[in-house]
């Protein structure tokens, strides 16, 4: 049961790792698609006016570069919350199989502690009516 649950906590440890990358992957392409990303010395990209004029002879392009861009930024955005989700479920189905675990320990040993007493006392019980036939055949 314990290889079980370490085994759920290395899968749970990889979905948080995943949902960190795609989060801040999502947040890469949130700040590209507006416009805030870094050039290479650190200033950003939005300085010559004949960019500026070449990007809005090419706008009817970028229209469905964008849509297509809030699209995928959308279906980041589900996936996301859908691997937030999952993880949540799974670290609670964690948390329960832990504390379950604990339980049936807690069981077993009060099992084994009542089983114990109880061959004692047939233990006892035997000794007793050992030394009883013991009596009446002298």
């Amino acid at each position: 049961m314990g290889s079980l649950i370490a085994e759920a906590k290395k899968n749970l440890q990889r979905d948080i790792e995943h949902l960190s990358r795609s989060s801040r992957s999502q947040q890469g392409d949130d700040s590209k698609k507006n416009g805030l990303e870094d050039g290479p010395d650190g200033e950003s990209d939005n300085s010559d006016s004949e960019e500026k004029a070449a990007e809005n002879e090419e706008d009817s392009d970028s229209d469905t570069d964008t849509e297509d861009k809030d699209e995928e930024s959308a279906h980041y955005g589900l996936e996301l919350a859908e691997l937030t989700s999952e993880i949540n479920i799974k670290q609670k189905l964690i948390e329960e199989l832990e504390r379950s675990q604990k339980r049936i320990q807690l069981m077993r040993q009060h099992y084994e502690d009542k089983l114990q007493l109880l061959q004692e006392r047939i233990r006892a019980t035997q000794e007793e009516r050992d030394t009883v036939l013991a009596s009446f055949s002298e």
